[in-house]
């Protein structure tokens, strides 16, 4: 009986296991700029831009602007930045890029918002997520990562970084760049399918059948 009992249980919580599903979360671009990178949820801002120049810091960086299919739950308003390497000087070197969030998106879902130098004329919220996540190499630039909760209880995390006006593509882009985001994995907690629900409930019967035999005799 008692090797019944045991047999049953692990049968159910291989069950639940098995039949786990997990949230999806779809990232798309509102920027024309911005290149896709591998067809995943990575892109970059060129280098060279028409209109723009080249390493065009200095001109012109067009606003990166994704969405999420889903609105952000925790923290829903903020913003994090890059810092500009310090000059000479010693002074600071201020922000060189900022990363703002919101669920101004379509159907109110998560929206997140890329502003790179000298596109800096923007208001930021009230909530700041970090004061800075990295600091921007002259020679190297800086990547740095990110974590969003959804609203479904999902994580969402990234990465997203700046160059430093020197030959720059940690994304894998093949070319040089001066901006990238990637937005890399999303995970929600278990959620039983119905036939996972439908072979537990089985399961239990079995288990309460079992037990009313061995009380019976």
């Amino acid at each position: 009986m008692r090797t019944l009992v045991k047999s049953l249980l692990a049968l159910l919580v291989l069950t639940v296991c098995a039949g786990s599903a997990f949230g999806d979360i779809t990232i798309s671009l509102a920027s024309p700029a911005w290149q896709q990178v591998g067809g995943a949820a990575t892109w970059v801002l060129p280098a060279v831009i028409p209109g723009c120049g080249s390493e065009n810091e200095t001109t012109c960086e067009p606003t990166g602007v994704f969405y999420a299919s889903i609105p952000i739950g925790a923290a829903t308003e903020g913003w994090i930045g890059i810092t500009d390497q310090p000059d000479p000087t010693g002074a600071p070197g201020g922000y060189s890029d900022y990363l703002l969030w919101n669920n101004n998106g379509p159907n109110g879902n998560g929206q997140f918002l890329f502003y790179s130098d000298p596109n800096l004329n923007v208001t930021l919220p009230p909530f700041q997520g970090n004061d800075s996540t990295c600091t921007e190499d002259p020679v190297a630039g800086c990547v740095a990562s990110f974590a969003f909760i959804m609203s479904d209880g999902s994580i969402l995390y990234g990465t997203w970084g700046s160059d430093g006006e020197a030959p720059w593509d940690p994304y894998g882009a093949g070319y040089d760049t001066s901006d990238g985001i990637s937005f890399q994995a999303q995970a929600g907690p278990p959620v039983p399918e119905p036939g996972t629900l439908a072979l537990l409930g089985s399961g239990l019967f079995g288990l309460a059948g079992a037990i009313r035999r061995k009380f019976a005799r």
